[in-house]
C-alpha cells in the first residue's frame, strides 16, 4: 500500500511535538483534555487533541493503549491482514465507517460528532466499522496501513500512525503514562484550514467531550485484555551465536557444487556457505535457511519500528511453534557441516527468547530546527566605555555513534 504526501517518518517526526506544549496554540483547554493547532511543515495546519488520565483496565503501561496492529484479526470484528509489512506495521482491510445521523450504535459518539463537525473529525475516527452489517446491506471495504512504534517519542510512551489512501487521511495516536492505570492521550492530524477562532467555546467543549468518550469506549472494549496479553508474547526473539570461522551454512540449493557433504542417517546432506553482503544479518540468514527447508514464513529484522542489532531476528510465536522442531534437526546437521568446513570445536548457535536489542532510533532534527524558541537578548556588561556582548552558542544536532539498549 504505496501513499502520497509525506512520509511515515515525517508523520512520526510530528510525535516529537505531541508533549511541547509551548509550540501549539491552544483553543480551548479544559480539566479532562485541550484542543490545539499549529502549522504544518509541509502545509496546512495541525490539529492536537489531548486528554489527560484517560484510563485503561488491565494496562500498566503505554503500549497496552494500543495494541499491534496484526492482533486485530483476533478480535473477530470482520478485520483482516492484508500484508504484514513488519511488527507492528500491517495493511489492515475492514468493512469502511459509514456516518449515517441516528444509527443506534456502540459507536453513537461518532455519529453525533459528524453530524456537528463534518469531515473534521474523519482523521480522528480512520478505523473499521465493527458493527454487524444491517437491511442485507455489505458495507465497503477499505485498506488501512497502521505502523506503531513502542519507546517513542521517549522511553514508555507508544506512537500509531494509520493512513488511508482513499480519500487520504493521516492520523497520529500518542500515550504516556500519566497515573497508575491512566494515560496522556494525544491525537495528531492534518487540515488544510485551522480550526476557526469564531468558533463558540459551547461547540467546542461537546466536541472534546464526544470525542473523550469515543476514545474512553474503544480502548476499553471487553476483548481488548485479552489482546493485550497475546501482544506481550507475539513474537520470538531468535539470536545467532558462535561463526567466528566464517559465516553459517545453508542447505545446498542449485546446480553449482556444494561447499561441503556430510553423512546422516538419511543419508547424504550437502551445504553451502551463507553469501554475506555488507555484514552478518540473522534475519536475511534464517529466511533464507527457512526457504530451503520448504517453509514460507516472514523473519524480520526489526520490532515495532526499530530495527533489531544484526545477529538477531524476529518471528512469530505461533509459526516458530509449528517448525521449531524440524529448525532444530536441521540446524544440528548445519553445526556438523559448519565443522568440517571450517575445523575447530565450536559451531554457530540458535538461541529463542532472549530478549530484544533494539537500535536507537534516528531523529529528525528537521522539525526540532522549526520548533519556534523564546526570545532571548545576549547579556550586556559594562565596563567603562565599552559594551561588551556575549556570544550565544545554540546546541545544535550532532552524530553520535550508534548505542544499543536492551
Amino acid at each position: 500500500m504505496r501513499l502520497m504526501g509525506p512520509s511515515e517518518d515525517r508523520w512520526f517526526d510530528l510525535a516529537q511535538l505531541a508533549w511541547t506544549e509551548h509550540t501549539w496554540m491552544v483553543q480551548l483547554n479544559e480539566s479532562h483534555g485541550s484542543i490545539s493547532h499549529r502549522p504544518c511543515p509541509w502545509g496546512g495546519h495541525l490539529l492536537k487533541f489531548s486528554f489527560d488520565h484517560v484510563h485503561v483496565s488491565n494496562c500498566a503501561q503505554a503500549a497496552g493503549v494500543m495494541i499491534r496492529p496484526e492482533l486485530r484479526p483476533l478480535a473477530r470484528e470482520g478485520v483482516n491482514v492484508h500484508q504484514h509489512v513488519a511488527p507492528g506495521d500491517v495493511v489492515l482491510t475492514g468493512p469502511s465507517v459509514a456516518i449515517k445521523v441516528g444509527d443506534e450504535c456502540e459507536g453513537e459518539a461518532v455519529r453525533r460528532f459528524a453530524a456537528l463537525f463534518g469531515n473534521l473529525g474523519a482523521p480522528f475516527f480512520i478505523s473499521f466499522d465493527t458493527q454487524s452489517p444491517t437491511d442485507n446491506v455489505t458495507p465497503e471495504r477499505m485498506a488501512i496501513r497502521q505502523q506503531r512504534r513502542t519507546n517513542f517519542p521517549e522511553r514508555g510512551d507508544v506512537t500509531t500512525l494509520s493512513r488511508v489512501k482513499r480519500p487520504q487521511k493521516e492520523a497520529l495516536m500518542v500515550a504516556r503514562s500519566d497515573g497508575e492505570s491512566t494515560f496522556r492521550v494525544c491525537f495528531i492530524f492534518n487540515e488544510p484550514v485551522v480550526v476557526s477562532a469564531h468558533w463558540v467555546p459551547e461547540c467546542l467543549r461537546l466536541m472534546l467531550k464526544l470525542l473523550r468518550q469515543e476514545l474512553i469506549r474503544t480502548i476499553n472494549r471487553p476483548h481488548l485484555a485479552d489482546l493485550r496479553k497475546a501482544d506481550q508474547d507475539f513474537y520470538v526473539i531468535l539470536s545467532m551465536q558462535h561463526f567466528k570461522r566464517g559465516p553459517p551454512m545453508l542447505p545446498h540449493a542449485g546446480p553449482s557444487e556444494p561447499d561441503v557433504c556430510i553423512s546422516t542417517e538419511r543419508g547424504p546432506s550437502a551445504w553451502s556457505r551463507f553469501p554475506q553482503q555488507k555484514g552478518f544479518q540473522a534475519a536475511r540468514y534464517m529466511q533464507l535457511f527457512l526457504e530451503r527447508l520448504g517453509y514460507d514464513v516472514h523473519v524480520f529484522d526489526c520490532l515495532d519500528g526499530r530495527r533489531l542489532v544484526p545477529y538477531q531476528c524476529a518471528i512469530r510465536r505461533d509459526v516458530w511453534q509449528k517448525l521449531r522442531d524440524n529448525l532444530a534437526e536441521a540446524f544440528g546437521l548445519q553445526r556438523s557441516a559448519y565443522r568440517r568446513a571450517n575445523g575447530g570445536p565450536q559451531a554457530p548457535e540458535l538461541r529463542e527468547d532472549l530478549q530484544a536489542n533494539l537500535r536507537l532510533p534516528r531523529r529528525s532534527w528537521d522539525l526540532v530546527l522549526q520548533v519556534p524558541r523564546p526570545l532571548r537578548w545576549p547579556r550586556v556588561v559594562v565596563r567603562r566605555t565599552f559594551l561588551e556582548v556575549e556570544d550565544e552558542h545554540e546546541e545544535g544536532p550532532h552524530m553520535a555513534r550508534a548505542n544499543t539498549i536492551k
